[in-house]
């Protein structure tokens, strides 16, 4: 491992710059504020074994389940896992969350983060998408994340997704509504 220290930089910046230094066939995008659980990686290796798959997700739990707030997130993400898995069926899956996510390298540097939108995990989804390569969910692979305590946090996270959902609608409405992406409309 090897600590890459950016001024003031963007996530998909210094994701730009960390997959420059990156080495192997398979890179991993994880949060700061996430931490893998045991055995997580050798959960989701092997669906590269398919070379129609592009990116993997993992099961996203929430570390932190102490107020009503945060319970009401625990369900919300329970809910997001079983409508990933299911999107993963349908080869719908739309964002390869920070909260780990591995995507193959060669598609990452051909493809790179994004900086002209605010959910870079979304448009290199979508990107992977347009390239003909599947996003599988595997929910026996868990991270866990630290969620918004309070409300005041947690609007401004949303914000930040819904912007970035609409900036990835525009940007990507050739797949978005496209017949082979099932649940483009949906989404």
């Amino acid at each position: 491992m090897r600590l890459i220290k950016l001024r003031k930089a963007s996530k998909a910046y210094a994701l730009n710059k960390g997959l420059e230094k990156a080495r192997g066939e398979i890179i991993g995008i994880l949060d700061a504020d996430s931490q893998v659980s045991k055995n997580c990686l050798k959960k989701t290796v092997g669906y590269f074994d398919d070379p129609e798959v592009g990116a993997v997700t993992t099961f996203i739990n929430v570390d932190n389940k102490k107020n009503f707030l945060s319970k009401m997130q625990n369900i919300e993400y329970l809910f997001s896992a079983i409508t990933k898995k299911l999107m993963s069926f349908l080869n719908s899956m739309y964002v390869i969350p920070g909260s780990l996510s591995l995507v193959r390298k060669n598609l990452a540097e051909e493809i790179g983060f994004s900086e002209d939108t605010l959910t870079e995990d979304m448009d290199l989804a979508l990107s992977i998408s347009k390239k003909g390569y599947k996003i599988i969910n595997c929910l026996d692979a868990v991270t866990f994340t630290t969620i918004p305590k309070d409300f005041k946090k947690l609007t401004k996270q949303r914000l930040r997704w819904y912007r970035g959902f609409i900036e990835n609608t525009f940007k990507h409405s050739d797949i978005l509504f496209n017949k082979k992406f099932c649940l483009g409309w949906f989404i």
